[in-house]
């Protein structure tokens, strides 16, 4: 007899293999930070803060975070963090003290981390330092000549264009070890940004010769090098909802095409880092979308993007069902909680949890969806859906997990009144969380 969907899937085994979300980027010569669409890479709005309206006077805003309800802006040259409103509107002064020519920014496990290399005064030089959100100085330690910092799945992962290394950190400032090290002429030549993929590895912006986008695994192996020597030092670089990747340089914001390399000119512009915000707050990010930019859905329903990132249509929704996050990615607080929107009503659906983005993160045709969580597979709650096609879990996500654990997520749902393929059920995007402690 054949098994129910949802029951089926406590035996399986899976084999191995966002939306409305927008970017910020700072351009250092208008004094602005600039709004692109995390979806395609277009611009939104090329004067979403007007830094000019800060005090003291920017010089080079770096790179933009969100921090609460509040945006903060690096600045190299005028050896600040600006502080403004979360709509852009409105400047609230500086935050942090003690630093000099910093550049990368990054909100990690409740503390802001700042990369510095300036010598203008006491306890500087080649240092990172954190603070907590209020601006209070937390810690400081040495490090390689830093130009970026970010979360690497529990640890600190840090720019060194001292060394042309990605040099790993515990968040304490204790060195463990260097996860990739360049000799800076075959290889990276002096890193800025850094940011994590969706499907796990590192993505870093080469400025110098040989110029161009690199991606490491997290081995330190080089997986894959774009060359963009033909623009002016490259500096950013994000991955975008529709598979490309968005880069920065002197010139402007670009659109890479991965398969291809090739590029193309957004907006003329100082460009500096990329950050991601809106809708991004929560403690993971969304991969493995069914509206046609990885891999098709399986009778061609692809979604139409109106539920922001989701699975494939459902017959019910024609956006798909999106699984989504809120809370933290602190196993200590554990109070992440999965949230599910368009899903079938009134139907059952199974939350569950793996190792592995399938497929390396574009997900394989399962029912009239994407298996995007493969490897073992571990039942979390059985959930249905309300009348509206909402469902939200229960259960601690984090249980018997570790900090530096990644671990991905999915929601598979039964919609048998309105099953687009036949298969009678379906499944929402995937959701990867990179915990800590």
């Amino acid at each position: 007899m054949q098994k129910h969907p949802i029951v089926a899937l406590a035996a399986l085994s899976l084999s191995p293999l966002a939306g409305a979300q927008t970017l910020m980027i700072p351009d250092s010569t208008a004094d602005t930070v600039m709004l692109f669409s995390a979806v395609d890479g277009s611009l939104i709005n090329p004067v979403f803060i007007d830094l000019t309206t800060a005090t003291p006077a920017p010089a080079t805003p770096i790179e933009a975070i969100e921090v609460g309800n509040e945006i903060w802006i690096s600045d190299q040259l005028a050896d600040t963090v600006f502080r403004y409103t979360s709509d852009g509107t409105t400047f609230l002064g500086t935050a942090t003290v003690g630093r000099d020519n910093m550049r990368g920014i990054e909100l990690i496990h409740g503390s802001v981390y700042v990369t510095n290399s300036g010598t203008g005064g006491a306890g500087y030089g080649d240092v990172c330092k954190e603070y907590a959100t209020d601006g209070t100085l937390l810690n400081t330690f040495p490090v390689g000549d830093p130009f970026d910092v970010i979360d690497n799945g529990g640890e600190l992962l840090i720019a060194n264009i001292a060394d042309e290394s990605l040099d790993r950190y515990a968040y304490d400032g204790t060195f463990i070890a260097k996860l990739h090290d360049s000799d800076g002429v075959t290889g990276i030549d002096f890193p800025e940004q850094l940011v994590r993929r969706a499907n796990g590895n590192i993505l870093a912006a080469g400025f110098s010769p040989p110029a161009g986008v690199y991606e490491y695994d997290q081995a330190g192996t080089q997986l894959n090098y774009w060359d963009t020597s033909t623009l002016a030092g490259l500096r950013g670089v994000a991955e975008l909802d529709n598979g490309m990747l968005l880069i920065t340089s002197g010139g402007g914001v670009y659109t890479l095409d991965p398969g291809t390399g090739a590029t193309t000119l957004i907006h003329a512009s100082s460009a500096r880092f990329i950050t991601r915000m809106g809708g991004n707050a929560g403690p993971g990010t969304a991969y493995c979308l069914g509206d046609g930019t990885g891999t098709l859905c399986p009778c061609g329903n692809d979604n139409d993007g109106s539920n922001g990132p989701a699975g494939c249509a459902n017959g019910v929704n024609a956006g798909g069902a999106s699984l989504s996050a809120g809370g933290t990615s602190s196993l200590s607080a554990n109070d992440a909680v999965l949230n599910v929107s368009g899903s079938a009503p009134s139907q059952p659906g199974l939350f569950f949890r793996a190792d592995n983005a399938v497929n390396g993160g574009l997900g394989n045709l399962f029912g009239d969806g994407l298996r995007c969580a493969g490897g073992t597979v571990i039942r979390l709650q059985i959930v249905p859906a309300d009348a509206s096609g909402n469902a939200s879990s229960s259960a601690p996500l984090g249980a018997g997990l570790l900090p530096g654990d990644i671990k991905r997520y999915q929601y598979w749902y039964r919609n048998p009144g309105s099953s687009l393929c036949g298969s009678a059920f379906n499944l929402t995007n995937g959701y990867e969380i990179a915990w800590q402690s």
